[in-house]
């Protein structure tokens, strides 16, 4: 159990992006792609991150917790 208490730290340690469904778009026209990511706290995140293709790249380790991504898709 300790190997597998370790092997959860590592990974969860190692978490930097976050794949989505889809490449998010600009639903509403007015010039920026409609995402919002909400942090453990329940925070929107506005910077330390950029969108590439269907997967949001942070610059640092994601904390710990649950970390979501609101965004629409063009299907």
């Amino acid at each position: 159990s300790q190997q597998l208490r370790l092997i959860g730290q590592t990974t969860r340690q190692s978490i930097n992006t976050l794949t989505l469904e889809c490449e998010p778009f600009d639903s509403d026209n007015d010039g920026n792609i409609d995402l919002t990511v909400i942090g453990p706290d329940n925070q929107e995140v506005t910077e330390g991150f950029q969108l590439v293709d269907a997967q949001i790249k942070f610059n640092a380790l994601l904390p710990a917790g649950r970390t979501t991504a609101r965004y629409n898709c063009l299907f």
